[in-house]
């Protein structure tokens, strides 16, 4: 790399640079002078050009690994994210979970391992799940029919569940899927029916497509929801010509349930006495000792005594 009038002094290139002078302000002072004028000679900017190329090669390769690896790492963040949330697992356990697999070597990076970001990966993942499901649903116009049901928040405010059933692809059997959780103003039918509508839209559907694939409406049996005159279901229903309104047979089967022991006699009693006997050996040690004792003594196998 050498060119005409460059050469390199054998003091710097053998790394012998030495001051001059007695006191050490003038040492000082020579060796700035010596620095200085290295820093303007030829030679020097010549050595800076081949540094900075070789280092802009090797930040590329350095940055194209690193990427490469904190994909990698992320990809297993994420993945034991999704784990947590698929098998209903508390958001405490995220921590635990980077952890044990720090303890078997396995490479999660540095970042991203707290239970909050853990609701961010789930948050992200869900939203994205949701806008394929939804991609695909509009695409092939499958039908699909909306379930509500009301609730109230931990925050005591009411609230309206919003469920899709749709086959995704047309092939598949339907699945039902939450699409919004919606805050309520107001429990009139025509506020509900109109959040219904804002949560439809909001997603991807427009009002011609819910025309051709919106074929039912399920809920509870409340009459702001599937009353006959005025509730959200006959609102739909004058809009949306020829869906099937539906009393939630969830619903149904608990309402029945809750009728059939009113009218059975001795059912009350029955469960009285269980949660008595429940109440008595579950809450204490020594009561549960004595009653293996006597299994024991008449060779009975005791299990453990569950709250009806």
């Amino acid at each position: 790399m050498a060119s005409r009038g460059v050469n390199i002094a054998i003091q710097w290139a053998d790394g012998k640079i030495i001051p001059a002078g007695q006191s050490r302000d003038v040492q000082l002072s020579s060796l700035r002078k010596t620095i200085c004028e290295h820093k303007n000679s030829a030679a020097h900017n010549e050595a800076v050009k081949i540094l900075q190329t070789a280092n802009k090669d090797i930040l590329l390769n350095m940055n194209a690994s690193s990427q490469e690896s904190v994909f990698k790492s992320t990809a297993k963040v994420f993945m034991t994210a999704y784990y947590v949330a698929k098998n209903n697992k508390p958001f405490t356990d995220f921590e635990s979970l980077i952890d044990l697999q720090h303890a078997n070597s396995a490479d999660l990076g540095r970042v991203l391992h707290s239970k909050t970001v853990c609701v961010d990966i789930i948050e992200n993942v869900s939203s994205q799940m949701k806008k394929e499901l939804l991609k695909k649903i509009i695409e092939t116009k499958s039908k699909i029919t909306v379930l509500a049901d009301e609730s109230t928040s931990v925050g005591h405010k009411s609230t309206l569940i919003v469920f899709l059933k749709a086959s995704v692809d047309g092939d598949m059997e339907p699945i039902a899927f939450p699409l919004d959780l919606v805050e309520l103003d107001s429990m009139s039918a025509a506020h509900i029916k109109e959040q219904i509508m804002g949560c439809l839209l909001k997603n991807g559907f427009t009002v011609e497509l819910l025309r051709e694939i919106l074929i039912g409406f399920f809920s509870d049996g409340a009459s702001v929801m599937l009353g006959v005159m005025s509730g959200v279901g006959k609102l739909l229903q004058d809009d949306f010509q020829g869906i099937i309104l539906w009393h939630c047979l969830n619903h149904r089967l608990e309402l029945a349930v809750d009728q059939a022991l009113d009218v059975t006699g001795g059912t009350k009693d029955f469960q009285a006495f269980m949660d008595s006997l429940y109440s008595l050996y579950s809450q204490s040690p020594k009561n549960m000792r004595q009653l293996s004792e006597c299994a024991h003594n008449l060779d009975i196998a005791l299990r453990r005594i569950g709250k009806v």
